[in-house]
């Protein structure tokens, strides 16, 4: 958690950190809590947020990727392009942690 406050991360999987929030001090809409989110935005929408667990010696990280899909005959497609972005994204996240 220390690596990614002191050094956060400008882009993940390839698309760019419009925003970085350290939810420590709290939002408008959330109560302080130890942990950090990323809003990535470019040609698909993205969000990671990353927290210590409570009970383990572990860091945990919640992926989301946003894909439009046009049709429900591209569903296929978008959900084999998710899963390539998570990969990416869970590889950057991991090295920018210092974790790979």
């Amino acid at each position: 958690m220390r690596r990614l406050r002191e050094h956060p991360p400008t882009a993940l999987a390839g698309l760019p950190v419009t925003k970085a929030e350290d939810l420590s001090a709290g939002t408008a809409t959330l109560p302080p809590t130890d942990g950090l989110r990323y809003t990535l935005e470019g040609a698909h929408r993205a969000r990671v947020i990353v927290r210590p667990s409570g009970t383990e010696p572990k860091i945990k990280c919640y992926l989301e990727i946003v894909l439009p899909v046009p049709s429900p005959a591209g569903l296929p497609e978008a959900r084999a392009a998710a899963a390539d972005h998570l990969a990416a994204l869970k590889r950057d996240l991991a090295e920018a942690a210092g974790l790979s």
